[in-house]
């Protein structure tokens, strides 16, 4: 019997979990190692959009022994938009010092989809899926799966000047709302 390649043992995963009529997007080009977000459709509910990096694992980083991040962003909205520009983050930070720990800002610098003027993403901790299916096994690493959120620019300095656990469990913030009004005080 053949064992599958990591590539297939997560999109197994995935599909498990968000089904299997998710649209592929290639982001590396051939000459690069593959990486790639899958987007699912009305996921977890009509509307939305949930998608799943893969290639983020694959990278050479100081640090990063047994378990490996890839990133899954999750918004009310139907833009695929939102999904490549996680995909573009990747390929943008490789071969730089980002981990994509949690609290970590990744600023993409410019409006990521018509429908908002977000601009940058909230790496933290993954609220869109159930505990059991944050880790995934493959034959040749550990994946744990971080979320991204996306945030304005005006509330970058914002989250640096109160903390990031206080930005998102404090305030009553709905991160799914790609276009709710920015949070720039506690009110």
């Amino acid at each position: 019997m053949t064992k599958s390649k990591p590539v297939e043992q997560y999109l197994e995963h995935i599909e498990a979990i968000a089904g299997d009529n998710g649209e592929y997007f290639q982001i590396s080009d051939s000459s690069e190692s593959l990486l790639a977000v899958v987007s699912y459709a009305n996921v977890p509910e009509q509307g939305c959009l949930t998608a799943f990096s893969f290639g983020l694992s694959s990278a050479s980083v100081v640090g990063w022994t047994s378990i490996r991040p890839e990133l899954v962003i999750s918004v009310d909205s139907e833009d695929v938009a939102w999904a490549i520009a996680m995909g573009e983050l990747i390929r943008n930070a490789k071969g730089r010092e980002h981990v994509f720990s949690w609290g970590e800002i990744l600023d993409f610098r410019t409006a990521i989809s018509e429908e908002s003027e977000m601009s940058a993403f909230l790496c933290f901790e993954c609220t869109v899926l159930a505990k059991e299916d944050l880790t995934v096994k493959l034959a040749d690493r550990t994946i744990f799966l971080s979320q991204i959120y996306p945030i304005y620019e005006e509330e970058i300095d914002f989250i640096q000047s109160i903390g990031v656990e206080r930005f998102f469990y404090d305030l009553n913030i709905d991160f799914f709302d790609v276009k709710r009004d920015r949070v720039i005080s506690a009110a």
